[in-house]
């Protein structure tokens, strides 16, 4: 398999580079895709069959004794963010 043709820093960069043309197509998450009007995103699977879609999960600790930290955890479960996310693409447990 050829390597690629681009890397970006970051998922702004490699973005922009689709979105200009400089590439046909990228590995993205969803989420960034569905930022983008005009772009679309093909499911990620680990093998050939439909059963195995790529199942990626980000968890979410408190690492610290912030406030801070605290108050994002928080916010991340609460009604608000989850819209917020579900919106971005993210399907939540």
């Amino acid at each position: 398999m050829p390597g690629p043709k681009a890397v970006g820093q970051d998922v702004k960069e490699t973005l922009a580079k689709l979105t200009s043309g400089e590439v046909d197509s990228a590995f993205v998450y969803a989420s960034d895709v569905k930022a983008n009007p005009g772009l679309f995103s093909v499911p990620t699977r680990l093998g050939n069959e439909p059963s195995q879609k790529a199942d990626l999960k980000f968890p979410i600790a408190i690492v610290s004794g912030s406030p801070e930290a605290k108050k994002f955890y928080d916010f991340v479960l609460s009604e608000k963010a989850r819209a917020v996310l579900t919106d971005a693409g993210f399907e939540l447990p």
